[in-house]
């Protein structure tokens, strides 16, 4: 039996994402035209706290912010999206749209974080 307490689950999930971003394939970051990268990968990590729910938001630029915690009333792990740099933020829009995940999907949870990030992601 595994004891992870809920913070650690999103400490996880950025692992996963950390890995996976280490190892974009770099045919889908040229910009074959201009020889030249399309983009950086730049991504933040920043702790958050609201309430009960502990995790960690995710974010490039600034134009999108992803929260993963685990959620509130069960072990699974929560993704969510918003414009909004503080969770308390976050629209009704945006937490009606909340990605809900097993307590151990991990990678998947990493894999939507990309996803919403316009990343490549080479491990789906």
């Amino acid at each position: 039996m595994k004891v992870i307490k809920a913070h650690q689950k999103a400490e996880i999930v950025c692992e996963h994402v950390r890995y996976m971003v280490e190892h974009i394939d770099t045919k889908d970051l040229i910009d074959e035209e201009n020889d030249k990268s399309k983009f950086e990968v730049d991504l933040y990590v920043y702790p958050f706290v609201n309430g009960r729910e502990k995790g960690l938001m995710f974010t490039r630029l600034g134009d999108v912010f992803i929260y993963v915690s685990e959620h509130r009333n069960t072990d699974n792990i929560v993704v969510t999206a918003s414009k909004a740099m503080d969770y308390s933020g976050v629209t009704e829009e945006e937490y009606e749209k909340r990605i809900f995940l097993g307590s151990e999907d991990f990678n998947e949870a990493a894999s939507k974080v990309l996803e919403i990030l316009k990343l490549p992601n080479n491990y789906r």
